[in-house]
């Protein structure tokens, strides 16, 4: 019984210290390893965490990425130190090499550090880290999961309107996510209407935002603008409104023979740009006592120049006499004048 109890005790002892030695001391012919002390010899975990816990989802963007360190014993024999990686899903990155499949060296601490890139594919993947020499292995589930556009890129600055004075600009600000490689870090601007100032494309700053400087066209109406990069894309509309004169000069000739007709040309001038094509404007003619006289035919709505036309009849009007002609735009207090004299 003596015996017995002795090599009963030695057995445990010579356990404990396969237990405590890991991978160090670890032959695969002497001992079989339950799964608990696989556990403690040969460890992999994800190392980035969202409120305290480790993430177990990756955004299936294409992009987005995981922190894996495996873990063993740190006195572990310089021949069982090279822990090898392979994924069912996704890209493994660790020292230079890429793939489905990647080794790491442990460091003195006994870490390997590998990051995982995600596939464009909502799914399940499961990362198996192994230790061959020793013939441990680990495995660890994750997920690619569904993608949300405005966490790859969103608008964050857009005109709500514009002038449609083919002149007046508006930014168009994007923020884009920072994980995006610098190989797929340019975002493609189009619009439906309007043209931009820089080229569509545009490298985002370091404070992952994008700029485009939208100018809208003469006529009214509206935009669709997109941003994309990555293979995800946003959109928004913007709307462009009357562009109104600063200022309304009139030419005419000198003088019309009472009954007679002469045409009379506004010029509808704006700062920046140019009045909206098809601007209406409305014509008027008063004598020296301010009363109506005369009339307007053929009026003309603004041309691509900003030039509204008309035919004014002074018929009716008492001569010689001085006409005062007035043009206004709806919405607008600008009013251009001009005197007309109107002879025998």
């Amino acid at each position: 019984m003596m015996a017995r109890r002795g090599f009963r005790v030695g057995a445990a002892v010579a356990l404990m210290q396969a237990v405590v030695l890991g991978v160090a001391c670890y032959d695969r012919d002497d001992y079989d390893l339950s799964p608990t002390e696989i556990e403690k010899a040969l460890r992999v975990e994800v190392a980035d965490s969202a409120n305290g816990a480790p993430v177990s989802t990756l955004p299936a963007d294409g992009f987005s990425r995981l922190t894996l360190v495996a873990s063993i014993d740190r006195l572990a024999d310089a021949n069982r130190r090279t822990l090898t990686f392979t994924t069912s899903a996704g890209t493994l990155f660790g020292g230079v090499s890429n793939g489905p499949s990647v080794t790491a060296v442990v460091d003195a601490g006994g870490h390997a550090t590998v990051e995982l890139q995600s596939a464009a594919v909502v799914q399940e993947v499961r990362v198996r880290v192994e230790l061959k020499e020793a013939g441990l292995a680990r495995e660890l589930a994750l997920q690619f999961g569904p993608v949300t556009p405005d966490s790859v890129i969103r608008f964050i600055q857009v005109p709500a309107t514009l002038p449609a004075d083919q002149g007046t600009t508006g930014a168009v600000i994007v923020q884009v996510a920072a994980a995006i490689p610098a190989s797929q870090r340019m975002v493609n601007f189009t619009t439906s209407n309007g043209n931009f100032i820089q080229s569509g494309a545009i490298t985002p700053l370091v404070d992952n935002s994008a700029r485009i400087d939208l100018r809208g066209p003469m006529s009214l109406g509206t935009a669709r603008i997109q941003a994309s990069i990555a293979g995800f894309a946003r959109d928004t509309v913007v709307t462009f409104i009357q562009a109104p004169p600063d200022t309304i000069l009139l030419d005419v000739g000198l003088s019309v023979k009472t009954g007679a007709e002469i045409a009379v040309t506004a010029r509808l001038l704006r700062a920046i740009g140019t009045a909206t094509q098809g601007t209406t404007v409305l014509f008027d003619a008063v004598d020296a006592n301010g009363l109506s006289v005369g009339f307007f035919r053929a009026v003309q709505a603004s041309n691509t120049v900003g030039q509204a036309q008309a035919i004014f009849a002074a018929v009716g009007v008492s001569a010689p006499s001085t006409v005062t002609l007035r043009a206004q735009v709806s919405g607008s207090t600008r009013v251009g004048t001009t005197q007309l004299l109107v002879v025998p």
